[in-house]
């Protein structure tokens, strides 16, 4: 009945469920969608990519005591990840990250499969995707494909690598003595994600996930947790990143390096030093447009020693 209310204010309503006599991964996903039945084609890619598989497909139309229509999508699903899931566990968190990735606040694409793996939220996909784009951006050579695969077999893993970056960043309280708290506490995630390594398979993928704890290590500030004006969650993620703190990143090394990422646009700011010269510049290099900044950068530092 919420759900059904929701979509009557214009939004769009959703209950994601168990029957009683279904199979441990076997689920039940209803859209309720006032005035107009939805495209499936949008749907479908939505929910293979958090690892549900569609089994089928059944709309409705419901006409309501004040003559308003809406169109209800019961979907048949199967989890393709596992032989079952915690439905209880799991329901707010993914209804929450399909909202989400509706609404064009977070991406849909292969990482999505840790919210229901992992039991995260679609805010720490969205951590984990910003510092893959940020690793393509420094020339990791791993692509971003592989590395939303290797986050999505090894998922403990990943839950602690954001586990990692709570700590290290989040406003929990950690008491009297909240930094040398704060420290010990990801020192321990630390070193629980390099003992798990050891059932890592492949080397990249060990590449993979080290690096992500090198980037976090790297990271000075992030606006993560900073409501808007409003006291609502920004749309985008930043992070304020010592550069001389990461292996094998292209030269010449910034001193600060800010890095800007969300599903409509990226971008990064590289400062020579504590006061540096700025300016904006637009990119259509998707791929590789911190190239194209850190060349400007080592032009202005040619002229700059002339």
């Amino acid at each position: 009945m919420d759900a059904l209310k929701s979509s009557a204010d214009d939004e769009l309503g959703m209950s994601f469920y168990r029957e009683l006599e279904g199979g441990e991964n076997e689920l039940r996903f209803k859209l309720f969608n006032p005035d107009s039945i939805l495209p499936l084609s949008d749907i479908i890619p939505v929910l293979e990519n958090f690892g549900l598989r569609v089994m089928g497909e059944h709309p409705y139309e419901i006409v309501c005591a004040d003559g308003r229509r809406v169109w209800i999508h019961n979907f048949s699903l199967k989890y393709t990840l596992a032989d079952s899931i915690n439905i209880a566990e799991v329901k707010q968190v993914f209804q929450d990250a399909f909202r989400a990735i509706w609404k064009g606040r977070a991406e849909n694409d292969s990482f999505n499969r840790l919210v229901l793996g992992a039991k995260l939220g679609w805010k720490d996909i969205a951590l984990l995707r910003a510092y893959a784009r940020y690793m393509k951006q420094i020339r990791f050579g791993i692509s971003e494909n592989y590395i939303a695969d290797t986050l999505g077999r090894y998922i403990p893993i990943s839950a602690s690598i954001v586990e990692f970056f709570h700590a290290r960043f989040g406003l929990a309280q950690f008491g009297e003595d909240e930094m040398d708290a704060r420290l010990k506490k990801t020192s321990e995630i630390e070193e629980g994600i390099l003992e798990s390594l050891d059932a890592v398979e492949q080397l990249n993928e060990d590449r993979t996930i080290r690096r992500y704890l090198e980037l976090m290590k790297a990271t000075l500030r992030t606006n993560y947790f900073q409501p808007d004006d409003e006291g609502k969650e920004k749309s985008y993620l930043s992070f304020k990143i010592k550069p001389s703190e990461i292996s094998d990143i292209p030269l010449p090394r910034p001193m600060f390096e800010i890095f800007v990422y969300s599903p409509r646009i990226e971008g990064v700011h590289l400062r020579g030093g504590k006061v540096a010269r700025g300016g904006l510049r637009w990119s259509d290099r998707i791929d590789d447009f911190r190239t194209e900044v850190l060349g400007l950068v080592k032009a202005q530092q040619v002229k700059n020693a002339v």
